[in-house]
């Protein structure tokens, strides 16, 4: 049988035509579904985060600021080294007073929210990996960040 004769054959166009479907349809099913998880991950971290807000903005009401210090180291110390979870409470001036970053981390803020890098350090290396926190002004003028490596 001639190859060209092959090539231009029905059968061969009918074959590439549903081999191009199929990739097309596979293409666009595994995006659908990243893209779904990806939304599904960043609802079910900012529900944490609003929850981790909710338990701490308790505590500020009972305990103020000594309370709130307080329940944010006990969290810090229970939290494994390279845990997700992101504290930070700082005076008016943005100067750090409890928490597991050292200072005000600069990003970009959306609404209530700041997505910014964080550098998190190894045994032998330290890496950089994005984070999103919620920002909440509290009444004395502190400030209390509280997010999540979404690395």
């Amino acid at each position: 049988m001639n190859a060209t004769r092959f090539l231009s054959s029905t059968t061969f166009r009918l074959a590439i035509w549903y081999v191009g479907l199929f990739s097309v349809s596979v293409i666009v099913l595994f995006a659908f579904i990243y893209w779904s998880t990806a939304r599904y991950m960043s609802t079910q971290s900012a529900a944490a985060i609003e929850t981790e807000i909710q338990a701490l903005a308790e505590r500020y009401e009972r305990g103020g600021i000594p309370g709130l210090r307080r329940l944010i180291m006990e969290r810090v110390r229970r939290q494994q080294p390279t845990g997700g979870t992101i504290y930070l409470l700082s005076d008016p001036a943005y100067q750090p007073i409890a928490g597991n970053i050292s200072r005000w981390p600069d990003g970009k803020k959306d609404s209530h929210w700041l997505t910014f890098d964080l550098e998190v350090k190894g045994s032998t290396s330290s890496t950089v990996h994005t984070a999103r926190a919620r920002v909440v002004l509290l009444r004395s003028g502190f400030h209390l960040l509280v997010g999540r490596d979404i690395e």
